[in-house]
């Protein structure tokens, strides 16, 4: 997709406890943030339920793109997702 396509994003990637056992999650949601960063236009919202906070959240910092307007804990079929919304920051000129 173009750079700047959606205004949002809605996702609930794989957890690890069936599919994804393998994944490095770090990598995997640095990517996620990395793509998201590219086709969301500035301002466009992601909503991510997310499994593994820790590898979540490291990533988050290291991208500068977002900022995390909400976070809530959530339970689905036994397990306890946080749902993360983020906003796309606007374009930096520099």
């Amino acid at each position: 997709f173009q750079a700047g396509h959606f205004e949002a994003i809605v996702t609930n990637p794989p957890y690890g406890l069936r599919v994804g056992r393998g994944l490095n999650f770090g990598r995997f949601y640095a990517a996620f943030l990395d793509q998201a960063a590219t086709v969301l236009k500035p301002g466009g919202r992601v909503a991510i339920l997310v499994l593994k906070r820790g590898p979540f959240r490291k990533a988050l910092r290291q991208n500068r793109a977002f900022t995390r307007l909400h976070t809530r804990e959530v339970q689905i079929g036994g397990v306890s997702p946080g749902l993360f919304i983020l906003e796309r920051r606007a374009v930096s000129s520099q």
